[in-house]
């Protein structure tokens, strides 16, 4: 007999991929708002990096998974 384990995997799995797509559109909105008026350069930049650094990240995640 398994032990249950303290979380639920199908549940909770979806999260990281959850949050990454609602940064993503949130990254999207501030693109759109700020691209067209040639302001904010730096922070769309580092966010497209941090962004690009976590879909990374979760990908190789997903492989070793």
């Amino acid at each position: 007999m398994t032990p249950d384990p303290w979380f639920d995997p199908i549940r909770y799995g979806r999260l990281p991929g959850t949050l990454l797509g609602v940064l993503g559109g949130t990254w999207g909105a501030l693109v759109g708002t700020f691209a067209s008026r040639g302001k904010a350069r730096g922070l769309i930049l580092g966010l497209t990096w941090i962004l690009l650094a976590a879909a990374a990240l979760l990908t190789l995640a997903a492989a070793v998974a």
